[in-house]
């Protein structure tokens, strides 16, 4: 296994120094932060708050895009909460919804828009909360040609040749001029930033209660936690859940473990994502006006509930066959790279993600339009700002080693001898720690548990490596309904995995009289059980040494 200790063995970790060697320079402040970015700095906030202002006490309608993910969803919220707050009717409101897994100003939403302007519905305001900084053509084009001014509050980087229009107004942390420091805020702590900016013109403070939303855009939408702003966000959020629609996800979804960011990424953000990208319109209305609310009683929100489970254990079971058929079936490119043709998905990235466990290579899924395949990537080294120079992608955004891309079908051939000259070596698992056997000094569990607020993208969960774990097939145990837990003890760690696979069993000798020695990435914690606190390693990667 290909991996980078952040301790030598004869260290003792503690929780600050192992936030200093993930580069916070003050693990004290960083733990107990208190600090926001002044939404001064950001261009075009002014522009911004007397587009909002002159659409606020107007006659028109505002139509808000909610862009579908979870930041999308979170930045539509807080735009729409807002607008009620400060008197807008939610009859002048109107929301619009994407079919599908797309964002910003698709043909879906522009053919919504161009319904509503053929009815003749006077719309005073488009706003596009976590999208559109790219789709300044069709901006100006309801700018120009319709009159309606286009608010855009975003996070994407822009394009080389962007360029402003009259009438869009675009708010956005990557900006080229002014400097703004969090470059990681998501797009739903832009629209916050908006709103802030405004009510200190004009009065209100509900950007206050509207912290949790952003703490939950920030984590599902995988920002660096390592930027103060973003650890206030989060630190603020998680203890001021005050949007009572979260407050029951957070008890449904989450049960009886403790609300932090890997129990929310874990379980509540998929759900929230799954129905983003589902096809059922009613459902996403359902949703977001769930999250709308100010109150929530408990017995509407069974139904809902019911159905965001039922929509996500459908996505996992459609990711799952096709991940299966992918299996059976001949790839477009077969090199170091992998290219997979999918149907029409909205679930590129998760069974991208699959691939790479299989492969352990990066695995680009597409499906095919009529002249361009288009889909996601999962990597397991650094690709995107490398396949982006290749100049044969029309989109290739997201993050390094999980993004999305398009290419037109006759750049095929050329994408894959390209990759062909790629260095596409791994980057190491950092882990804390890397042991022989199971000596592992008892600090590293203490620190799983002490900083469990702290993990995220930046600052990952602290993982161990173990190497020389000899153990018999028949001394690992399924357990749970569906047997896709196992569990074993080694000494006086119990370590266990979940979702495990059929296939993964079988490589694992599941019950098997079989010795093997293994080589274990795990994260380590303490859990608790009728008083009892047992060591446990949770199981994230092995690979069998020796049978």
């Amino acid at each position: 296994m290909n991996v980078k200790p952040i301790f030598e063995q004869n260290e003792i970790p503690t929780l600050e120094e192992y936030l200093r060697r993930c580069g916070i320079d003050d693990p004290e402040e960083y733990i107990n932060a208190n600090w926001v970015e002044n939404y001064i700095v950001y261009d075009n906030i002014k522009v911004g708050v007397e587009m909002l202002r002159d659409a606020i006490v107007g006659n028109g309608k505002i139509v808000l895009v909610c862009d579908s993910d979870c930041d999308g969803c979170c930045a539509t919220t807080i735009a729409y909460k807002f607008l009620t707050y400060q008197g807008v009717s939610t009859h002048d409101i109107i929301i619009l919804f994407h079919s599908g897994k797309q964002h910003g100003l698709s043909k879906d939403i522009l053919g919504q828009l161009h319904t509503l302007l053929n009815e003749d519905v006077d719309i005073s305001l488009l706003w596009i909360p976590d999208a559109g900084t790219n789709d300044i053509i069709e901006s100006s084009y309801f700018a120009k040609n319709w009159d309606i001014p286009v608010l855009i509050t975003d996070h994407h980087e822009f394009d080389e040749e962007w360029v402003a229009y009259k009438n869009v107004c675009v708010i956005n942390n990557q900006q080229l001029d002014n400097p703004v420091q969090n470059k990681h805020l998501c797009g739903a702590g832009v629209t916050h930033k908006l709103i802030t900016a405004y009510e200190a013109l004009y009065g209100g403070d509900i950007h206050k209660k509207l912290i949790d939303l952003v703490a939950l855009a920030t984590i599902s939408d995988s920002m660096d936690i390592r930027n103060l702003e973003n650890r206030t966000i989060i630190r603020w959020g998680l203890k001021h859940i005050n949007n009572p629609f979260l407050r029951v996800m957070c008890e449904e979804f989450i049960s009886n473990s403790e609300t932090t960011p890997t129990t929310l990424a874990w379980n509540v953000i998929p759900k929230i994502n799954a129905v983003c990208r589902c096809d059922d319109n009613d459902l996403k209305v359902e949703m977001f006006d769930a999250l709308a609310m100010d109150y929530y009683s408990e017995s509407y929100s069974k139904s809902l509930i019911s159905d965001m489970k039922k929509y996500h254990d459908k996505q996992r079971e459609e990711a799952e066959e096709i991940y299966q058929d992918i299996l059976n079936s001949k790839p477009l490119s077969d090199e170091d790279v992998k290219i997979f043709l999918a149907p029409n998905t909205p679930y590129t990235g998760l069974v991208a993600n699959k691939l790479l466990e299989h492969f352990n290579c990066p695995c680009i899924v597409v499906h095919e339009n009529p002249k361009s395949y288009t889909g996601s990537l999962r990597s397991p080294c650094n690709m995107r700002t490398k396949l982006s120079k290749s100049g044969l992608l029309f989109l290739c955004s997201g993050h390094e080693q999980a993004c999305g891309v398009g290419w037109g079908k006759w750049n095929t051939k050329k994408l894959s001898s390209y990759c062909k000259q790629l260095d596409l070596t791994p980057e190491p698992k950092q882990v804390m720690y890397s042991v022989d056997n199971v000596f592992i000094n008892p600090n590293v569990f203490d620190i799983s548990t002490q900083g469990a607020e702290l993990w995220g993208t930046g600052i990952p969960e602290p993982l161990v490596h173990i190497s020389n774990i000899t153990i018999n097939g028949q001394d690992i145990k399924e357990i749970g309904a569906n047997k896709t837990t196992i569990k074993w003890l080694y000494g006086n760690i119990e370590f266990i995995g979940f979702f495990i696979s059929k296939e993964k069993k079988k490589e694992l000798n599941v019950g098997r009289d079989v010795d093997m020695q293994l080589e274990i990435i795990g994260t380590p914690t303490i859990n608790t059980f009728r008083d009892k606190d047992t060591k446990q390693i949770v199981i994230k990667e092995w690979e069998i040494c020796r049978k």
